[in-house]
């Protein structure tokens, strides 16, 4: 028998891509297939438990599950709805080129990659949009009611790609630090025909390059690494998440080569110092924590932005944030302070105070909203953060 376990037959999802869960009980077997879209994709069994993604193509889909041995064969036949979020914030994705010191495109507009791997920009096209769709699953997947953000489309299920083509060259921009860069390439965005006050961008850098070679850089420290690093940035905040391309060649097209892409032995260590890891792994885990940042989130010992998902708060705060509602209305300010009080009608649901750092220090949840709160005093924070139920939020330092 085959029992999937985060998703009920007939349930409507807002994301194409989907993570199905499940357990295989009765039946021995290495493998569970997956048939959909006139495809089918095979994806391990460990313990009696799979996980398995499918990318969804129109409002009703019929997905068939089967695994079978020399002895007994099993299948499970299961729907899901497709109905895409009307939403009017969305995030853009972009793909920044420049030029050479000759006035040509850098390197033809290619990330680096092992010789053996298309670089091409069409290829960096195809994985940024794809990584746009296991970034919207993730969130759908570990959310309160599967809130996910939204990307622009220029179909109902691919995320669309933008080229922004920026005037320094890549020597010019090897120069600047990440603050720099990051500061750089969005006076550019806010500069260009993308900007909207209603969006916000994932950009990936093509001009990144690495002078270590992959197989020799797992004993590297983080501060090394980018010394031999050139255009190397991680870093959101605001609007902008940016991000290098020192490994986009480890993520997958699509979804028939995301197990193997997930299962390559290329190690390396990563700026979260916490080991050698999967390159294709952490490259998507260091684009959900950069657009973390631009969401409001901080950092703490454990949630999303560090080794786990969530901590309470980051919860609470992705779980009435405007970027994961449908048809939001703009409001002027509407939480307030006044002295040690905040003050909003719609009630404020939670209330974070951070360091220097962004770390949070402490922070206090409202079950039930309130309209006016006192603020804690604390010695070791310099900052807060607080929403109200309607997503409205205020930044005090």
């Amino acid at each position: 028998m085959i029992k999937i376990t985060n998703l009920r037959n007939n349930d409507c999802v807002n994301t194409p891509l989907v993570l199905l869960k499940g357990s295989i009980h009765h039946i021995e077997s290495s493998f569970l297939s997956v048939y959909y879209n006139d495809e089918c994709i095979e994806w391990p069994v460990v313990d009696g438990c799979f996980v398995a993604f499918v990318q969804l193509v129109s409002e009703n889909n019929t997905i068939l599950l089967t695994v079978n041995n020399d002895f007994k064969k099993c299948k499970l036949k299961f729907n899901l709805l497709f109905h895409r979020t009307n939403a009017t914030k969305l995030i853009k994705l972009v793909y920044v080129l420049c030029k050479d010191s000759k006035g040509d495109i850098f390197d033809g507009g290619k990330y680096q990659a092992p010789l053996i791997y298309d670089s091409s920009i069409l290829s960096a096209i195809e994985k940024i949009s794809f990584l746009a769709l296991v970034i919207q699953c993730f969130f759908a997947s570990t959310s309160l009611n599967r809130q996910s953000l939204n990307f622009e489309t220029k179909s109902e299920i691919q995320p669309f790609v933008h080229i922004l083509l920026v005037e320094k060259t890549n020597e010019e921009l090897w120069l600047l630090d990440q603050q720099q860069l990051w500061r750089y390439i969005a006076s550019e965005l806010i500069k260009s025909e993308l900007f909207s006050p209603h969006c916000k961008f994932l950009t990936l850098c093509s001009f990144t390059r690495c002078e270590i070679e992959i197989d020799n850089g797992h004993n590297l420290k983080y501060e090394k690494l980018l010394k031999l690093s050139r255009g190397s940035v991680a870093l959101g905040g605001g609007g902008l998440a940016l991000i290098g391309t020192p490994f986009l060649f480890t993520l997958p097209n699509g979804v028939r080569d995301m197990f193997l892409k997930l299962c390559q032995n290329e190690k390396f260590d990563s700026e979260t110092e916490r080991g050698v890891l999967d390159l294709c792994a952490a490259t998507i885990g260091t684009c959900i924590h950069e657009l973390g940042h631009t969401l409001d989130l901080g950092h703490s010992k454990v949630q999303k932005l560090k080794c786990k998902w969530w901590n309470r708060s980051s919860f609470l705060i992705l779980s009435h944030h405007k970027w994961f509602r449908e048809n939001c209305e703009e409001q002027e300010t509407v939480i307030t302070r006044s002295n040690n009080h905040l003050r909003s009608k719609y009630g404020i649901v939670v209330i974070e105070y951070r360091n220097n750092d962004g770390f949070i220090v402490k922070y206090t949840e409202f079950q039930l909203p309130l309209k006016i709160v006192k603020l804690d005093k604390c010695s070791n924070f310099c900052n807060i953060f607080a929403m109200d139920t309607k997503g409205n939020s205020i930044k005090l330092d």
